[in-house]
């Protein structure tokens, strides 16, 4: 990201990361505010009382303080979700492992788990 005084120019590397956090290209960013209004109606988008809706506006928190942004919480607000096999979880946290690129080992013990749980219906 470049900045001139109110001017926003975000690189391809942004837009890139902006479009995976948020599943939307952020088109027509060219201020500090088109940006907040950019990332408030993507949570306004993902606003549904879920622990991935609650990750994704914690990753776009994360994403705006690497702009200078007021600092994003230490950690997302967890949600209590209840599953019968546990298979959910499992899939929940290999996304968050895979969209914050973390540990590769522990993506492969993830994938090894969910290998060995069968899917509904199986």
């Amino acid at each position: 990201m470049i900045r001139y005084g109110q001017r926003l120019v975000l690189s391809e590397l942004d837009m890139r990361r902006w479009t995976r956090i948020t599943g939307f290209e952020p088109m027509g960013v060219e201020t500090w505010d088109d940006l907040e209004a950019y990332v408030r109606d993507c949570k306004r988008y993902y606003a549904e009382a879920s622990e991935d809706a609650a990750f994704l506006c914690w990753l776009m928190d994360v994403e705006l303080e690497r702009y200078g942004a007021r600092p994003a919480p230490e950690q997302f607000r967890r949600l209590r979700v209840v599953s019968a096999s546990g298979r959910e979880d499992l899939e929940r946290e290999l996304l968050w492992e895979i969209a914050l690129g973390k540990d590769p080992v522990r993506r492969d013990q993830l994938g090894r788990a969910l290998d060995a749980i069968p899917r509904d219906g199986e």
